[in-house]
């Protein structure tokens, strides 16, 4: 059994939930681990391409949809 509050890091909750909200847990860190890897390679990617002055300002709005979204998860 986990405690709410080991999933959703806040000392003041106290429930008990099931040993499958572990395994989810351990997943969607995972996944957002691997996220947020991607979204700085795709970043990295775009800084690169950004010499070509008609695509500057879609990749400037792509870079900072990317920055959002790496904030987010």
């Amino acid at each position: 059994m986990k405690y709410v509050h080991e999933v959703f890091e806040k000392d003041t909750l106290g429930a008990v939930v099931g040993e499958g909200i572990g395994e989810q847990e351990m997943q969607l860190r995972t996944i957002s681990i691997n996220l947020k890897e991607q979204i700085d390679v795709l970043l990295r990617d775009l800084k690169k391409m950004n010499n070509d002055p008609k695509a500057k300002r879609n990749i400037e709005m792509i870079e900072r949809f990317l920055i959002d979204m790496k904030g987010f998860v």
